[in-house]
């Protein structure tokens, strides 16, 4: 059974330290889903001129890209390994459907990805490769992961 493509908003960066209401549904969301062997994150935060960019990096760190918040913000830290080998399927797959598409292998988890894993880490423990993409055309995407869905995705 393919696994569900989700749409999770993260609000303001302080959604990770005050999560409220909508914190402990996000989170009992995360109880119910099966469990996976990798999470794909599209990041609106993630600005690059061009195409896509697929994150590759090994171990990438968390981004604190934002200004003006309580100092306990930039020391929450999301330390999670990346996947390579997600990483070069997800380019494949985008270059496949005619999406221009190249690897980052530095680039960190800027708060678009970290912040609702962060609520959802009993689900996803591991998010392991992440794309961006702000064009309002790319919002079929999730209509594509399906064949990713299968592979524990």
């Amino acid at each position: 059974m393919p696994l569900p493509v989700l749409f999770v908003s993260h609000g303001a960066p302080t959604f990770a330290l005050e999560p409220g209401r909508a914190g402990a549904l996000l989170a009992d969301i995360g109880r119910r889903l099966p469990p996976v062997s990798a999470v794909l994150v599209l990041s609106p935060h993630w600005m690059s001129a061009g195409g896509v960019r697929v994150g590759h990096a090994a171990e990438p760190e968390t981004l604190h890209d934002f200004g003006g918040f309580p100092h306990a913000l930039y020391a929450l830290r999301y330390p999670v390994p990346g996947h390579p080998v997600l990483a070069a399927r997800t380019l494949t797959l985008l270059r496949q459907a005619g999406i221009p598409a190249e690897a980052d292998p530095v680039r960190g988890l800027d708060h678009g990805a970290w912040v609702p894993l962060i609520l959802l880490r009993e689900w996803c423990s591991r998010c392991r490769c992440r794309i961006r993409s702000i064009r309002p055309a790319h919002c079929g995407w999730g209509k594509r992961w399906r064949r990713c869905g299968t592979r524990g995705c």
